[in-house]
């Protein structure tokens, strides 16, 4: 399968990052079983995107807007099969006919997918102009980026979670698409690239209508993320976030600060300190649990009693959350916003409220615990980070994102000089005179 550049490069550290990861990522699909088996509320979830009705799952399945990209691939695929091996006035003559019914079809598919499954979406940035308007402000390769970042995030998410067996189902089908589109995105950079010489005028009809198809895949990929879709991925990326960062702790239950605005060579007892907030947090933590209304439970009659409870903790949970702190300001920098505000939560919010003579559980206290909760795996995740050699993220340490910077593609690009990149043609000029925007050397790989 063909890719750009860039592509190229970020398969290629996807592999590097599996390698020297290749542990952690292993113990958190582990962790993700166990999380979804206690969890039967999230497959259920994962089988309504799935297309089975948790409520009667003998009956057929319902197709779902992850069924439409199936029928997007297919035509991204058909677009340019039909080019063959033209050349010159051949190509350029098949790009303004064949490939343009494509695109056409393309966009048409987009938009009523979008308006099918998801009528009620809005764009987020309505600036109440036409779509003519629109499209003449579309960049294609920006476009296409805003589209990749979107599927790369439920991709390499839904790609941890495929050990259960509706989520692979889930991977599969992101996974095909996702090819498709990198292929798609490397022939018309290629067919472009012949052209934009000779045949200027040939082009500029062809990137129209190329465009009117970007943006409505981008809008329907937006609508997909704003979607029930969006916020499951949001919070099974939480959830694998957290898990992935225990992982990580039980294998390296010492951290050595490499980076930050901190003092290099500081080593943090990292498990330690989870050992320790786990400790000191689970029993105000449970009487939370125990009132919290998200899961649609009711509050007890008596918070008063609830926070007593809580509040002859005072002692050990002072002490605790201080050791916390002490160690993480090891490896944590105190004009951190994340830290100041963890710090805040423990100082001025919770050991203020249950040093009080009475009280009750209100909302004020549930919301501090759980900014607590938060905030405390921002801090982790932040010293983790600060001892990566090369600088990678959590979440690419967890397999949950590859990214690659520009002086990494230049880098790789000066290494590979027998490549012939082709990237995706650049913008194409809107006003009374289109011409179309240079295009820069692109590169092939199998």
């Amino acid at each position: 399968m063909a890719m750009i550049a860039d592509e190229v490069l970020k398969a290629q550290k996807c592999k590097e990052l599996e390698t020297k990861y290749g542990n952690v990522r292993k113990g958190l699909r582990m962790s993700l079983v166990t999380f979804l088996k206690d969890n039967p509320s999230y497959e259920k979830l994962i089988e309504g995107f799935v297309g089975i009705d948790p409520a009667d799952k003998k009956t057929e399945s319902k197709r779902n807007f992850l069924d439409e990209f199936s029928e997007i691939s297919k035509l991204m695929d058909d677009t340019f099969n039909k080019l063959g091996d033209a050349e010159e006035g051949a190509l350029a003559h098949k790009l303004t006919t064949v490939s343009a019914i494509y695109m056409e079809r393309i966009g048409q598919t987009c938009m009523e997918a979008k308006l099918n499954y998801f009528p009620l979406h809005k764009e987020k940035f309505a600036m109440h102009v036409s779509e003519e308007q629109e499209v003449k402000a579309i960049v294609p390769r920006t476009t296409l980026k805003t589209i990749k970042n979107y599927l790369d995030k439920w991709f390499f998410l839904m790609q941890q979670y495929s050990v259960n067996a509706k989520a692979k189902i889930i991977y599969m089908k992101l996974s095909d698409f996702r090819d498709k589109l990198h292929n798609f995105e490397y022939i018309m950079g290629k067919s472009i690239n012949k052209l934009q010489k000779d045949y200027i005028k040939e082009i500029v009809p062809f990137m129209k209508d190329t465009k009117l198809a970007l943006l409505r895949m981008r809008k329907f990929f937006e609508a997909i993320d704003a979607s029930a879709f969006g916020k499951m991925i949001k919070a099974l990326t939480d959830v694998a976030m957290e898990n992935g960062t225990r992982v990580y702790v039980k294998y390296n239950s010492v951290l050595t600060i490499v980076q930050g605005n901190v003092r290099k060579g500081s080593v943090i007892p990292v498990q330690t300190i989870v050992d320790k907030y786990d400790n000191f947090m689970f029993p105000i933590r449970q009487t939370v649990a125990e009132l919290d209304t998200k899961l649609g439970g009711s509050r007890q009659k008596d918070p008063a009693k609830a926070f007593w409870d809580i509040a002859s903790q005072i002692t050990s949970f002072r002490d605790g959350m201080h050791s916390v702190i002490d160690e993480f300001s090891k490896g944590i920098s105190p004009s951190d916003e994340d830290f100041k505000f963890f710090t805040h939560t423990v100082q001025a919010v919770l050991i203020p409220y249950m040093n009080q003579t009475k009280g009750e559980v209100n909302d004020t206290f549930i919301i501090g615990v759980r900014n607590l909760d938060t905030f405390f795996w921002k801090i982790m995740t932040k010293a983790i980070e600060n001892s990566q050699e090369k600088g990678e993220k959590m979440d690419e340490i967890v397999g949950l994102a590859v990214r690659v910077t520009n002086k990494d593609l230049e880098a790789f690009l000066a290494e590979n000089k027998d490549m012939v990149e082709d990237e995706v043609a650049g913008e194409i000029e809107s006003g009374s005179k289109e011409n179309a925007s240079s295009a820069s050397a692109q590169t092939t790989a199998k």
